[in-house]
């Protein structure tokens, strides 16, 4: 915000020009609904690309008097880390005293310290519970799923089935003559992609 002290005296103008560092700051807005000016020879206005600011209003006799005049609200947005400046370049405040007698004491700027957003750490996700913990705990084990296996198997071929289920574990596979599908019939905690059993345990002759 822009704000003029009047230092007991009404005033009736002010003209300026602030820079601002473009290289860690940008403007999002520039606003004057709330100024205490309410004619203007130059609207507020500015450029990023040159990090500028520039305005000049006035308001009629008997113009203002008071410690904090607003006169430009500005909306900053970060872009890096770093230390910026806000400045004035150049400026009057203009009595109201039909002569137009340039009262502006001293300018003061804004100086800010930008501090990069820390990301908060992703708290670790949770283990998927093994077998047994769901035995233990009472709760059902799913059965494993056979998604391969070969559909001829050489004589002293070993049998290799493939499927979906708990890691870290086996299973134990009948293969039954005339049965288009391996069944299970014992359930133990399964590992994908191993070799079931022999051609001794599974036969798949008679």
């Amino acid at each position: 915000m822009v704000n003029v002290n009047t230092g007991g005296q009404a005033i009736n103008a002010a003209v300026s020009q602030i820079n601002f560092d473009n290289q860690k700051l940008d403007i999002v807005s520039v606003g004057y609904s709330q100024s205490i000016f309410n004619l203007w020879t130059d609207e507020p206005s500015y450029s990023n690309a040159a990090g500028t600011v520039r305005f000049s209003g006035g308001l009629p006799s008997p113009g203002f008097t008071g410690v904090s005049g607003a006169i430009v609200r500005m909306t900053f947005r970060s872009k890096a880390a770093g230390q910026a400046a806000i400045a004035f370049t150049s400026g009057s405040v203009l009595a109201n005293d039909g002569k137009g007698t340039n009262i502006l004491d001293n300018l003061k700027g804004a100086f800010f310290t930008i501090i990069a957003a820390v990301e908060s750490a992703k708290p670790p996700a949770a283990p998927s519970p093994t077998p047994s913990a769901l035995q233990a705990a009472g709760q059902p084990v799913s059965i494993p799923i056979i998604t391969d296996w070969p559909k001829e198997l050489e004589e002293g071929s070993a049998l290799t089935v493939k499927g979906l289920g708990y890691p870290n574990g086996k299973l134990l596979i009948f293969v039954q003559k005339g049965s288009e599908d391996p069944v299970i019939t014992l359930q133990k905690p399964f590992l994908p992609g191993f070799t079931a059993c022999g051609p001794k345990m599974c036969p798949t002759k008679a």
